[in-house]
C-alpha cells in the first residue's frame, strides 16, 4: 500500500504488451557513496552486483576464508555456488571467491546499507512505481503508471531476485481514458490491484478501480467505483476470503471523506464506509491492513480548521470502530499515508509537522491493535528546515524499513531508504538518492526479501524525461 505525498493527480492508460527485448528497463550501476549511518561499498563489489540471471533463491555460505567456492541450495531447489563469479538468486554479489574484505564478504553478502542493484524504467514519457508485492518465489512484482498517448495506463513489471526483468505489462484495466494502479496485494493465485479510473467527457472525474488479475495479469474481473463525483482507492488488503480497499469518496459538501470497503474475492461488496472529519473536508484514507484477529487498521488523515491531522481507526470485521486518533502535532500538515501490521501491533507511517525544526518529518509510530496504546516513535529529519515523509514501512526482526522523501539544501526531494531499530532510536543506515539536482524524486513501497534485504520502489524525475520508474535492492 502505498500513496505519493507529492502528487495528487489522476492518471490513465490503453492495452499493450512489451515484449522483454522492447522493454527500456535495465540493471544500472549506482554509486554506493550515497548511502550514509552505513557501512560504504568498494567499487568493485557494486559493479559485482549487475550479473545474476536467475530466480532461485539460496542460504548465506559457509563464512570460511577459502579462496574456493560455496555450494548453498535455494528455497526453490535450484543449486547457487557462492564464488563461481554469477549471481544467483538472492545472492547479495559475487567475486568469483569467498575471501573476506574485498567488497563481496564470505557467503556473498554485502555490507549493511549497500545498494545490491538498481532498475530504472523509462517508457518515454512518465513511469511511476506506486507499490510492489514480493511473492513466494522471490519475484518482486511493481506496479504503477506509464503515461501512453491519450493519458496513464496500469504499469506492470516483474523481477528476479538478482534485478533481471522478467515480463512488462501495460494494460487500461479501466477500460476508460486514464487509470492506473496505487497498490497491490495478492489473491489465490493471483492478484488484485487499488487505483483510479476516469472517462473523457464524464465531467472529468475519477472513479475507484478494483481489479483481479490472474497470475498472468489477465483480468479476473473489475470494479469501477462511483459515488458520483471524484472516488480514489489508495490501497489494498487481502485475507482469505475477502479484500479491503481505502482511499476517498467526494461528498456533496466541500471536499472528501474518508472511504474504506470490504469486497469477498469474487468483487462483491460486503460493507463500505466513510469517515467525515472535524471539518466535513478534504480527508483520506491512505493506507489499509487486516489485523490478526480479523479486524482492520485505516489511516490517512482528516481536516481540522486551516490543517490536516494524522489519522488512524481501528475496525471489527463489520466495519464499526474500536478506536481512532486523530493526532495534531502542532505545526503544520500530520499525514499519515502507511501502515504494517507487527502480531500485536500496528506501525503507522507518514509525515509531522515539527515547531523544533520548522520542517516536515519522516515519522512511524507504533500502536497496540487492541486499543492504540502508543509505543515507540521513529523520526527522522535530515537537514531541518526541509521536507521529509515517510510513505511505507515493513518491520522484519529487530528492525523497521522506511521509504519515502528527504530533501537536500539547494534541492527539491530526493527518495529516501532506511533502516531503524524497531525498539526506537537513530537510524542505522539510510541512503538518499535523486534523478538530478533540484529534481522531485520520492520512494513509494517497500519489502522485505527471504534473506532479509530489502527492495523499494518508487519515481526519480530526469531531465527531458519526466518520471522514471526505480526499483532498487539494498543488503539489511
Amino acid at each position: 500500500m502505498s500513496f505519493d505525498l507529492a502528487d495528487d493527480t489522476a492518471r490513465v492508460v490503453a492495452f499493450a504488451v512489451c515484449a522483454l527485448a522492447a522493454c527500456s528497463s535495465s540493471v544500472i550501476a549506482v554509486d554506493a557513496s550515497e548511502t550514509t549511518s552505513g557501512t560504504s561499498a568498494a567499487d568493485s563489489g557494486a559493479a559485482e552486483t549487475l550479473s545474476g540471471n536467475d530466480g532461485t533463491s539460496q542460504t548465506p555460505a559457509d563464512s570460511s576464508t577459502d579462496q574456493g567456492t560455496s555450494d548453498t541450495t535455494g528455497t526453490t531447489g535450484t543449486t547457487a555456488e557462492c564464488g563461481d563469479g554469477v549471481i544467483t538468486g538472492l545472492e547479495q554479489c559475487d567475486d568469483g571467491n569467498n575471501a573476506p574484505a574485498d567488497g563481496c564478504e564470505p557467503g556473498c553478502l554485502l555490507g549493511s546499507g549497500e545498494v545490491v542493484w538498481a532498475v530504472e524504467v523509462d517508457g518515454g514519457d512518465d513511469d511511476v512505481a506506486y507499490d510492489l508485492l514480493v511473492r513466494d518465489d522471490g519475484n518482486i512484482i511493481a506496479v504503477g503508471s506509464r503515461r501512453a498517448d491519450t493519458g496513464l495506463d496500469t504499469w506492470i513489471a516483474v523481477y528476479d531476485p538478482a534485478g533481471n526483468p522478467i515480463t512488462e505489462v501495460v494494460a487500461d484495466f479501466g477500460e476508460g481514458d486514464h487509470d492506473e494502479s496505487l497498490a497491490i496485494s495478492a489473491l489465490g493465485l493471483g492478484y488484485v490491484l487499488a487505483g483510479i479510473a476516469r472517462t473523457a467527457g464524464d465531467n472529468d472525474v475519477d472513479d475507484a478501480l478494483l481489479v483481479a488479475v490472474d497470475s498472468e495479469f489477465e483480468i479476473v474481473w473489475s470494479r469501477r467505483i462511483d459515488g458520483g463525483l471524484d472516488d480514489r482507492a489508495n490501497a489494498v488488503a487481502t485475507a482469505p476470503s475477502s479484500i479491503a480497499v481505502a482511499g476517498h469518496r467526494e461528498s456533496d459538501g466541500p471536499g472528501e471523506d474518508a472511504w474504506f470497503a470490504v469486497y469477498d474475492t469474487s468483487g462483491t461488496e460486503q460493507w463500505s464506509r466513510t469517515d467525515d472529519g472535524p471539518d466535513s473536508r478534504s480527508d483520506d484514507a491512505r493506507g489499509i491492513a487486516w489485523l490478526t484477529d480479523g479486524g482492520l487498521v485505516v489511516v490517512g488523515e482528516q481536516a481540522v480548521n486551516s490543517q490536516v491531522d494524522l489519522w488512524i481507526s481501528a475496525r471489527d470485521a463489520d466495519g464499526s470502530e474500536r478506536w481512532s486518533e486523530l493526532l495534531d502535532f502542532g505545526f503544520g500538515d500530520d499525514v499519515a499515508v502507511g501502515v504494517t501490521v507487527d502480531g500485536g501491533d500496528i506501525l503507522v507511517t507518514g509525515s509531522i509537522a515539527s515547531a523544533l525544526t520548522n520542517s516536515e518529518e519522516v515519522w512511524v509510530g507504533r500502536f497496540a491493535a487492541a486499543d492504540g496504546t502508543p509505543g515507540p516513535v521513529l523520526s527522522f529529519n535530515s537537514a531541518g528546515f526541509l521536507f521529509d515523509g515517510g510513505e511505507d514501512a515493513v518491520v522484519a526482526d529487530d528492525a523497521v524499513f522506511v521509504t519515502g522523501v528527504t530533501a537536500a539544501t539547494d534541492q527539491q526531494r530526493n527518495a529516501l531508504v532506511g533502516r531503524w531499530p524497531s525498539a526506537g532510536g537513530e537510524a542505522l543506515w539510510t541512503d538518499a538518492f535523486d534523478g538530478g539536482p533540484g529534481l522531485s524524486d520520492a520512494g513509494h513501497a517497500i519489502a522485505v526479501l527471504g534473506d532479509g534485504s530489502v527492495v523499494a520502489a518508487g519515481e526519480v524525475t530526469v531531465l527531458g524525461q519526466g518520471t522514471n520508474a526505480w526499483i532498487r535492492r539494498w543488503a539489511p
